[in-house]
């Protein structure tokens, strides 16, 4: 099962949108949902137009803005987890 929107895939978007073609055959040719292709025009939208390349930088600074910031691990956690493997503490 593919979850991201590959470039080859939003080239496409690009050129069918570009040629009037509707949301439900885009998805029908890229064999995808409706709404995968309608999320990914909305989310990754600069204008009006919906330009390919822009929409694969977004996506993947997305993508990295979300690695980079963790979740569960608060100041106070990660100190106490630095300071324990300082001490050579193990996670057995």
């Amino acid at each position: 099962m593919r979850n991201h929107v590959t470039r080859d895939e939003r080239s496409k978007i690009e050129v069918l949108l570009s040629m009037g073609v509707s949301l439900r055959q885009i998805a029908k040719q890229l064999q995808r949902s409706p709404s995968t292709i309608s999320r990914e025009i909305r989310r990754n939208s600069k204008s009006t137009r919906y330009d390919c390349c822009a929409a694969d930088t977004i996506a993947k600074a997305r993508q990295y803005a979300v690695r980079r910031v963790p979740k569960k691990m608060s100041g106070e956690l990660k100190q106490s987890v630095l300071a324990g493997l300082r001490e050579d503490w193990s996670q057995d």
